[in-house]
């Protein structure tokens, strides 16, 4: 019983403790509001209604992004508080307001179920990120005072972060009033700008095809209202159970290609790097890359990374490449409805920094205002471009005073024209009877044309004869000049060829006295020579006799070597016989015999010797006898010649007689062959000159003979065109008279 006690002692000062921690909040007043922040937060894995009956190991929650500190795929967060109704709010009707939350959850008042938000399916958790509730608080459902209240709320994630959103407590129509006006901004605005982009898509792709879709920034202005409602289509367009990864997956991807058009719409409009097409293809190419990267994602966690970096690195450059551009259209080309665009864009850049620093500070605020700058830039590209449009319209206006007035200039133009075309037919009337006596005037003319031109043709004809005969006599005329040209040239190359021989002629007589000479010197060289030969013959011949003596002379002496040589052979044998007493005469005969086998063979070589000298000894005297016979013969050949050479110097100088007189005669036959070509040029020249004037003449004959028949021509034209005249002036009788009647009909 004691323990009892005790541990019940223990449990209230335990829950009192709870209490001073977490002092309970009060509601007294229907007209007061309770903000709900005094949480206890228990993180765990998702098991729904787990955790509702038990207070243990809930943590207090200070209201910041959520934490996780267990590694789980799910986790989910209990919350938990208390609060307080008192007694004279029994009858009065409450309600909890909840804010939008990007995950689901479920709210839990005293144990019970009271609201879910967002679908768990499948391991799929989804939930609309947008909206608030009003959840109405039934009387059985609550606990008047002394009694406490405890809110649950489970809290189901994978990757969120968000803070818990705020929770309030009021009476039903003044949480009514909050929620409508807060998902009024956060949502039913969105949606209404949404049907009225799409409404301004439509008329503006009309403008397109009306101005022949030549004008691309209508098309590209509604191509950023088409991006409004589909890039918000996360927003615009969710309930409970849709699938919010592919409506993100959509969202992510016109935001990014908003981005896109409104870059080649201010390109287009403000007229900087609108010509560079790679640039637009480029950065059209990067953005579909990167836009089907993100639908590749698999989670919702997955493709908040991958935006996080796309939004650093496309669609901040992007609307920093918008902005640049507007700059420098205001800037440089001084383009003063860039400013509209540069407002619209500067508030857009504001709503989205302001965003951020919301998102990153963990804040849940009243509304995002993303939606707010875009389409605030949105209404800016409209307002602008209707004003073209009414600048447009007034301009039509004044086309269409200016088409009266000069509709009015048009009726005063025509009665100027009534008379002027009656005046039209007095003048038509006196032309016709000018082209009367024109045409006649023509016949006259063409009948004495006819007659000159007979005549000219026959002077032609005899003209031509006389050039004819003429240009006969000419021709013939002419091969006289030829011909005494060919013989001058004949005569010249002849004197020159004779000059050129009568100097050879004193060459050759030169030539042939120094031959002469020559000869006799030869002849005399020859006859010296004989004695010589002869007495080198003589010499020969004795030498030839010394050699026979010699040889003889040295057979002797191989007679005496082979007896010597016997000899010792013999005394050899003797000292042999005679035994000791013998051999001193042994070693003498040894010697001479020694002696006597060389002196055989020095006979030899002698022998040989004199051999090969009686061959050459031979020879020079057949070689001697050759000579003295060719020797003998130059001599009688060398007088012939120097004879015959006499003769000839003696022809020479006779012929070089002849050839002078053959000059000079060629020299005075050249001189009248030249006057007589001189003469001829003259009469060649005075030829060409008549020849030439005959040819002036006839060619004059010619062109006043083609000028006559082109007058003919002429004739014939005039007349072709004073009958088109005719039938003209006929025309335009008729034209005038219903020019009349259709002035008469106007009037």
């Amino acid at each position: 019983m004691r323990f009892i006690i005790s541990a019940m002692c223990l449990a209230v000062s335990f829950l009192f403790q709870i209490t001073l921690l977490f002092p309970s909040v009060k509601l007294s007043n229907s007209n007061d509001t309770i903000i709900l922040n005094n949480l206890k937060v228990l993180e765990s894995s998702i098991e729904p209604g787990k955790f509702i009956d038990t207070n243990d190991e809930f943590l207090p929650y200070d209201g910041t992004s959520l934490k996780r500190k267990k590694q789980l795929k799910e986790t989910m967060f209990t919350f938990k508080s208390d609060f307080i109704v008192e007694k004279n709010l029994y009858n009065t009707d409450l309600s909890l307001v909840i804010g939008p939350a990007d995950y689901p959850y479920a709210i839990y008042l005293n144990k019970k179920i009271l609201f879910k938000a967002g679908v768990i399916q499948n391991n799929d958790l989804t939930a609309n990120i947008t909206n608030s509730y009003n959840i109405y608080l039934s009387k059985d459902s609550l606990l008047i005072e002394p009694e406490i209240n405890v809110l649950s709320i489970e809290i189901y994630t994978t990757y969120e972060t968000m803070p818990i959103p705020k929770i309030m407590i009021s009476n039903f129509i003044k949480n009514s009033q909050y929620v409508f006006w807060n998902n009024f901004f956060s949502t039913n605005l969105v949606q209404a700008a949404s049907t009225i982009s799409l409404i301004i898509c439509l008329y503006f792709i009309f403008m397109f095809f009306a101005k022949n879709m030549k004008d691309m920034s209508y098309l590209y202005f509604a191509l950023i209202g088409l991006s409004f409602p589909l890039g918000y289509l996360s927003v615009a367009f969710t309930y409970e159970g849709v699938n919010m990864l592919l409506l993100t997956k959509i969202s992510r991807f016109w935001q990014i290609f908003a981005s896109v058009f409104l870059l080649f719409f201010i390109m287009e409009f403000t007229g900087v790097s609108n010509s560079k097409k790679i640039t637009k293809i480029s950065i059209a190419g990067m953005s579909l890359i990167t836009s089907l990267i993100l639908f590749m994602q698999t989670t919702e966690q997955q493709l908040t990374f991958a935006f996080s970096i796309v939004t650093n690195v496309v669609l901040t450059p992007l609307l920093l490449g918008s902005v640049i551009l507007t700059l420098i259209s205001v800037i440089k080309n001084k383009h003063k409805p860039s400013l509209m665009i540069l407002a619209g864009l500067i508030v857009l850049i504001i709503t989205s920094l302001i965003d951020i620093g919301n998102l990153n500070s963990g804040i849940i605020p009243y509304c995002w205002l993303v939606p707010y700058g875009f389409l605030f830039l949105i209404l800016c590209l409209f307002f602008y471009l209707s004003y073209e449009e009414s600048l447009t319209y007034f301009a039509s206006i004044k086309s269409k005073d200016e088409l009266a007035r000069k509709n009015k200039t048009m009726d005063v133009l025509f009665e100027k024209t009534s008379d002027i075309s009656n005046n039209l037919v007095a003048s038509s009337d006196i032309l016709d009877r000018n082209i009367h006596e024109t045409v006649t005037i023509l016949k006259e003319y063409d009948k004495n044309n006819k007659e000159i031109t007979e005549k000219i043709l026959k002077q032609i004809s005899h003209t031509e004869k006389v050039i004819d005969d003429i240009s006969f006599c000419m021709k013939e005329n002419q091969k006289i000049p030829q011909t005494i040209v060919n013989q001058t040239q004949i005569l010249k190359e002849t004197s020159a060829s004779i000059k050129k021989m009568d100097d050879n002629i004193e060459q050759i007589l030169s030539i042939s006295e120094k031959t002469d000479r020559f000869a006799r010197d030869l002849a005399e060289i020859a006859a010296n020579s004989k004695d010589i030969v002869v007495k080198s013959k003589e010499s020969i011949e004795k030498i030839s006799e010394k050699s026979i003596f010699l040889s003889e002379l040295l057979k002797s002496i191989e007679d005496i070597a082979e007896k010597t040589n016997l000899l010792s052979i013999n005394a050899s044998i003797e000292s042999s016989r005679a035994g000791l007493q013998g051999k001193g005469f042994s070693v003498v005969a040894g010697e001479i015999r020694t002696l006597s086998n060389k002196s055989k063979v020095n006979l030899k070589n002698s022998f040989e010797k004199l051999n090969e000298m009686f061959v050459i000894i031979n020879q020079s005297n057949e070689l001697s006898n050759d000579v003295t016979k060719e020797l003998f013969d130059i001599i009688e050949k060398s007088k012939l010649s120097s004879e015959m050479i006499s003769e000839i110097a003696n022809m020479v100088r006779d012929q070089k007689v002849e050839y002078q007189v053959i000059i000079d005669s060629s020299k005075k036959l050249l001189s009248d062959t030249n006057t007589i070509k001189d003469l001829s040029c003259v009469q060649d020249n005075e030829n060409k000159k008549i020849e030439i004037t005959l040819s002036e003449l006839n060619n004059s004959f010619n062109q006043t003979s083609q000028l006559l028949e082109s007058q003919f021509t002429n004739q014939k034209i005039i007349s072709v065109s004073l009958d088109a005249m005719k039938n003209a002036l006929s025309d335009n009788k008729k034209n005038v008279d219903k020019l009349k009647e259709t002035i008469l009909i106007d009037g």
